[in-house]
């Protein structure tokens, strides 16, 4: 009874660790830059790779390995007041680094966020 007790557990334990990568994740909706720029950490901690994230003043944005190559996802959003260009380097590790500034902003290269000074 034990033995059977301790294969329960077991095989519980290993359903709640591949549970997880079998289900298959949503996309939540992407409605601005912000949002974009959180997908794009996402997606580079995922794949485990630096990525460079770039967001045009139209709304137009692409996620593009380091390394060169194709992009790995795009799309457009719409965007409030936005600079000329936002270029955003992010780590494997979640961690982000803007190539520029927004006047009266401050980023915060953990969150990948912009904040109001």
């Amino acid at each position: 009874m034990l033995e059977l007790l301790v294969v329960l557990i077991i095989m519980a334990l290993a359903a709640a660790v591949v549970l997880p990568t079998l289900v298959p994740p949503t996309r939540a909706a992407v409605t601005g830059g912000d949002a974009a720029l959180a997908d794009a950490r996402r997606t580079a901690i995922r794949r485990g790779e630096g990525l460079r994230f770039r967001l045009d003043a139209d709304g137009t944005w692409a996620l593009v390995p380091l390394a060169g190559g194709a992009p790995v996802d795009s799309g457009r959003v719409t965007v409030g007041v936005a600079p000329e260009r936002v270029d955003v380097i992010i780590s494997p590790l979640g961690s982000c680094l803007p190539s520029s500034t927004r006047d009266g902003m401050t980023f915060d290269l953990l969150r990948c966020t912009w904040r109001s000074s």
